[in-house]
């Protein structure tokens, strides 16, 4: 998954940095010499291990080996003992999922998921107001929704929702889950 990080103040004597996950107990670094001058303005790692909930950012500087954990999915800021600030916000992610192609006044639980698309969420597996749907992998074309229900689903998770999706591509209010 992609995640942006960024890092608002960073010590003179700190970096570059490694970025370890909490899936592996941050033991191995998934990405490594990360530059300071690229986290200070947003450095967007594709290389997080999807379901990583915890990103480690270790300073790997002779003079600088703090680091700072980072929750994936919201925005954290943090001073440490040393003389690094930290403020990361982890990044929306397109998620693979699929959609009906027709749309429904009412309910689309009853339509057939025929159509690829993707997802911009930092919410998966549920769709919520304000995620957008996008007809290709780079999240360039979004949906032309008509603002009725479509039937749509995350392929990693197992539940199919009825979300309203708006002419640009917007969920709209609640998705209930279809049965």
């Amino acid at each position: 998954m992609t995640v942006l990080i960024t890092l608002t103040t960073a010590g003179t004597d700190s970096g570059p940095f490694d970025l370890y996950s909490d899936l592996d107990g941050y033991i191995s670094a998934f990405e490594s010499g990360v530059a300071k001058a690229a986290l200070e303005v947003g450095y967007a790692s594709s290389l997080v291990p999807d379901y990583t909930n915890i990103i480690r950012v270790k300073s790997d500087g002779e003079f600088c080996t703090n680091y700072v954990d980072i929750t994936v999915g919201t925005t954290t800021t943090t001073t440490s003992t040393s003389t690094t600030t930290t403020t990361t916000t982890a990044a929306p992610t397109l998620v693979e999922g699929m959609r009906s192609f027709v749309s429904d006044v009412s309910n689309a639980c009853g339509e057939t998921l025929d159509t690829p698309c993707w997802i911009l969420t930092s919410t998966a597996p549920i769709p919520f107001s304000g995620n957008r749907v996008f007809d290709d992998s780079m999240g360039v074309n979004p949906v032309l929704g008509t603002g009725q229900f479509y039937r749509l689903k995350f392929n990693a998770y197992p539940n199919e929702y009825s979300s309203i999706i708006d002419i640009d591509g917007y969920i709209v209010g609640a998705s209930p889950v279809c049965p």
